[in-house]
């Protein structure tokens, strides 16, 4: 049995968060990973896919010492304020980006699709 912590690379999945979006009148509760890389914890706003391998990347990290949240039972933590839905797209905002300290995982190698046809 594959676990999801065998299909990341390099990193460590320690918890999963449990928050809300901001605006979502659902009201319903998201999970997100959390990982531990160079001894600091972050969230994962999106992961890329290896078609090839199978294996998931951390593509975008928010570090969770800027980010409110409770520890809870079973490696669950609740985030402690509402999540904006654009933190957790493929192309963040800048000023999100520099409000929630978001950085791109070093691991990931980021190669742009065709630019036309020749």
């Amino acid at each position: 049995m594959t676990t999801e912590t065998d299909k990341v690379a390099d990193i460590t999945v320690v918890a999963k968060a449990k928050f809300f979006i901001e605006g979502d009148d659902t009201g319903s509760e998201y999970l997100a990973s959390i990982v531990e890389y160079q001894g600091i914890r972050w969230l994962v706003a999106n992961w890329i896919e290896s078609p090839a391998t199978g294996k998931r990347t951390p593509d975008e990290l928010i570090p969770m010492g800027l980010l409110p949240h409770a520890a809870l039972q079973d490696g669950l933590v609740q985030l402690g304020t509402l999540i904006p839905r654009e933190l957790l797209t493929a192309q963040i905002p800048q000023k999100l980006r520099l409000v929630y300290g978001v950085v791109r995982y070093p691991g990931v190698v980021h190669i742009p699709g065709p630019g036309g046809i020749h």
